[in-house]
């Protein structure tokens, strides 16, 4: 002790004992823990006395004979955190002042453009814009999809193993390796790295919940809730477990756990989303009038959000007033015009309304509005068998042929499609002229989407 700077000899005890509590015998202090954040989560180099070493030593003077084990604690976070800051530092600077708006704004776009079948314009935004803020992308989950969607397999694996070989400090790297594994279907591997991850990174919830998606998609589901669980124990404020937490209850249809769920997560992150799912809660419960009256707050504070519109047409509709559900799920094709939700549930209502040419109308401009959703085509072509036009739905099932030519739901299409041919008497040759080329590959892959397992 004395080789330590002048600041730490004069320390004197009321000083430590203000700051840290007195210590007990053979025991650390409450006030000493719980002021160890404030010790190890400051900016390298930028001590409460000036240095690492000063701090340590004010640490071990003040916990006694059992201040080791808090004292190495301390050591292994502080240069936990140094040494993740040190990568960040490394990175490009550009890279660092992109803003979390700016990323959001043009994953949105990005995914606006997929959506709509202009793919060359949505790897444009992700090459030029996104592609080089990648330690900002992998800690968006809606950029992370974007980017699966997008880059082929060898890709991916290659961005991921560069980043866990320059920045093995940066734990987001850690999160895309897990989530790789786990998307091309090697659950098991993914379950093993999501087990380095939380042991390594164990602040980061995506150790739990890509283990506990692993295990759903293994038909372990208890498992996968006893797992979130889990991660809620050791981190009981991070929303993204919280909120898989709530879902589950919600799979199984157990909507009084899942309200209450629900209701908890409101009480530490009152936001619109989490109220609209306490909306759904209640009008699965019969609940209407409270539902009601939680959506149409937020359609009046926030005339933009779409899902609180979809929400009073789902209330409408269980309420049987049909007129009211067709004015909301107008307002969110208008709102939202690449949620197909919006197109197929307005097409329903309208078929219980009497309608079926505004149904008709209805998926005819989902499938001008939306080209590369294959259920939407689906539904545009068999609503005119439904209708028995066989003329209108043999040119939409070749619509189909013409956009997902060998995807198996377009076999599907084929049948009904040769259905319609005999039945208008065409004979073979029409027939045959709709079987697609066998050297050609599905739309699906020549896209570029990447099949995962």
């Amino acid at each position: 002790m004395k080789d330590l700077p002048q600041r730490t000899e004069k320390f004197q005890a009321s000083d430590r004992t203000k700051a840290f509590g007195k210590p007990d015998k053979g025991a650390a202090s409450p006030k000493l823990v719980s002021a160890m954040p404030t010790l190890v989560n400051r900016r390298p180099g930028h001590c409460v006395y000036g240095s690492l070493h000063q701090d340590l030593a004010i640490i071990a003077d003040s916990v006694g004979q059992v201040g080791t084990y808090v004292l190495f604690a301390a050591l292994k976070a502080w240069f936990d955190r140094r040494r993740a800051l040190a990568d960040l530092r490394g990175l490009d600077k550009p890279q660092i002042e992109m803003s979390r708006g700016y990323l959001e704004e043009e994953t949105g776009r990005a995914r606006d453009a997929l959506a709509s079948g202009d793919r060359r314009n949505a790897l444009l935004i992700w090459l030029q814009t996104l592609r080089p803020f990648l330690h900002r992308v992998l800690a968006s989950k809606a950029a992370v999809d974007l980017m699966f969607d997008l880059c082929s397999r060898e890709e991916i694996e290659k961005i991921v193993a560069d980043g866990l070989q320059h920045h093995p400090s940066y734990g987001y790297f850690a999160v895309a390796h897990a989530e790789l594994a786990r998307r091309r279907g090697d659950f098991n591997e993914s379950l093993r790295r999501c087990g380095i991850l939380r042991r390594k990174f164990a602040g980061m919830g995506e150790g739990y919940s890509i283990a506990a998606a692993c295990l759903l998609d293994l038909g372990r589901t208890p498992e996968a809730e006893t797992l979130i669980e889990r991660g809620i124990r050791s981190l009981p404020y991070d929303f993204d477990l919280l909120v898989e937490h709530a879902r589950y209850a919600m799979r199984r249809q157990d909507w009084h756990e899942a309200f209450h769920r629900w209701e908890r997560i409101r009480t530490c992150f009152d936001q619109p989303a989490v109220r609209l799912n306490v909306a759904e809660c209640l009008r699965m419960l019969g609940r209407y009038d409270e539902a009601e009256l939680i959506a149409d707050e937020i359609s009046k504070n926030s005339p933009g959000n779409t899902h609180a519109h979809l929400e009073l047409a789902s209330i409408a509709s269980a309420r049987g007033n049909l007129e009211a559900a067709m004015k909301h799920w107008a307002t969110v094709r208008k709102g939202s015009p690449l949620l197909a939700l919006g197109y197929t549930a307005g097409a329903d209502t309208a078929r219980l309304m009497g309608c079926p040419n505004d149904a008709d109308a209805i998926l005819c401009d989902a499938v001008n509005t939306i080209s590369s959703d294959l259920n939407l085509h689906l539904e545009y072509a068999r609503n005119a068998h439904g209708r028995k036009d066989w003329r209108e739905e043999l040119d939409r099932w070749t619509l189909v042929h013409d956009r997902f030519p060998d995807c198996d739901e377009s076999r599907e299409g084929q049948k009904h499609a040769i259905a319609a041919f005999r039945m208008m008497k065409q004979g073979d040759e029409a027939v045959s002229a709709l079987v697609p080329p066998p050297h050609q590959k599905p739309e699906c892959c020549r896209n570029g989407g990447v099949a995962f397992g």
